[in-house]
């Protein structure tokens, strides 16, 4: 589960991206997976957006753009 803290993103993300989002599942359905591995507070960020693969990809970018920062990585 991600928290929201910049030295968790790495580590989840790079779990993310090899089960989930590289598999033949939908993008919807990798949305919903994504929406379930967030603390309650980053999936609030990103439940507005509709639940398609636009959204999917939009989410994200979202959580790329705001957690991923590498200065405040290393910051952590």
């Amino acid at each position: 589960m991600f928290n929201g803290t910049y030295m968790a993103l790495p580590r989840f993300w790079g779990q993310f991206c090899e089960t989930i989002d590289k598999s033949s599942v939908t993008a919807v359905n990798k949305f919903g997976y994504l929406q379930e591995l967030l603390d309650t507070k980053i999936r609030n960020m990103i439940e507005p957006l509709p639940f398609t693969a636009e959204g999917y990809n939009r989410a994200k970018s979202m959580l790329q753009e705001k957690y991923g920062k590498d200065i405040e990585m290393v910051k952590a």
